[in-house]
């Protein structure tokens, strides 16, 4: 199960919104004087001001309050954050059912992070009894408005519910949509898809490719999967390389498979301890190449 994107959605609206705020009011001032007439944007830029310590001292309650005002009035960002604020417990007291509800404001007006967030919390039965059915209603509409981790989460959800040909065709085309957005684990997954054959027809060089891509920015099975692919094709020492970052970070088949290539024979002592050096100076790269 996937985390609510509680913080990232508030840090990402919010530094973008305060600047625009900023550039259109000229100062705080003109924003708290705005707030106090009652407009909503200048509502919500104040709470974000309040969230972010930015211009005044750091307060989530006053965050919190400033974010309901102007979710009332049906500003759709500010219902998403203060519904965040109600799920995490910052300034004001933690509540699911409030959460809820205010996700659900700022889904029906289009909300794609407040629409996944619906369907996780509908999924863990947190402020109203658990519903895969309308969790699944939920992933999809996230999903069809280019949220990624409702695209990975409905992939993923296809693909176990029956197991037919159709269904998997359909969650490797959510896997896709994912992975083009750069997320990790869908690149692994459809890597999967590839290696396999399942949903499309098998492309190892494809596979590769994703596994590599997933494998570089920390993603643990795929550099598992990507060690084991080259010990097939013969290279050994970047499949220990591989195995051994994967290994590093817990994946169990990772640990078994880099013992037993050692155990083989066909790394001498010299490469390995080259290879383990490399992998201590691993960096994981973010999604579009960045460190």
């Amino acid at each position: 199960m996937k985390k609510l994107l509680h913080l990232r959605l508030l840090g990402f609206v919010a530094l973008a919104v305060l600047a625009a705020a900023c550039a259109r009011k000229h100062s705080l001032a003109d924003i708290k004087t705005g707030a106090e007439k009652g407009l909503a944007e200048d509502q919500f830029a104040l709470g974000v001001a309040y969230f972010k310590g930015e211009g005044v001292p750091q307060d989530y309650a006053q965050a919190a309050q400033w974010y309901r005002k102007a979710a009332v009035q049906r500003h759709v960002k500010a219902q998403a954050n203060f519904a965040s604020l109600c799920y995490l417990g910052k300034g004001v007291q933690q509540d699911f059912t409030a959460a809820l509800h205010w996700y659900r404001e700022a889904a029906a007006q289009g909300n794609a992070h407040a629409m996944y967030n619906v369907a996780v919390m509908t999924s863990h039965g947190q402020g109203t009894a658990p519903d895969e059915k309308e969790a699944l209603v939920w992933y999809r509409k996230a999903a069809e408005a280019g949220q990624v981790q409702a695209q990975l989460r409905l992939g993923d959800m296809i693909s176990a519910m029956h197991g037919t040909e159709k269904d998997i065709a359909e969650a490797a085309q959510w896997l896709r949509k994912a992975a083009e957005q750069g997320n990790a684990q869908a690149q692994n997954s459809l890597g999967v898809c590839y290696e396999k054959g399942m949903g499309m027809p098998a492309d190892h060089d494809k596979a590769l490719d994703l596994y590599h891509k997933a494998a570089l920015q920390g993603e643990p099975r795929a550099q598992m999967n990507l060690g084991l692919m080259y010990r097939a094709s013969g290279n050994y020492a970047e499949a220990l390389y591989w195995l051994l970052l994967g290994a590093q970070q817990g994946e169990l088949m990772a640990l078994k498979q880099k013992q037993a290539l050692l155990d083989s024979g066909k790394i001498t002592p010299s490469q390995a301890e080259e290879i383990g050096r490399r992998a201590k100076a691993f960096q994981p790269t973010r999604a579009g190449g960045g460190q």
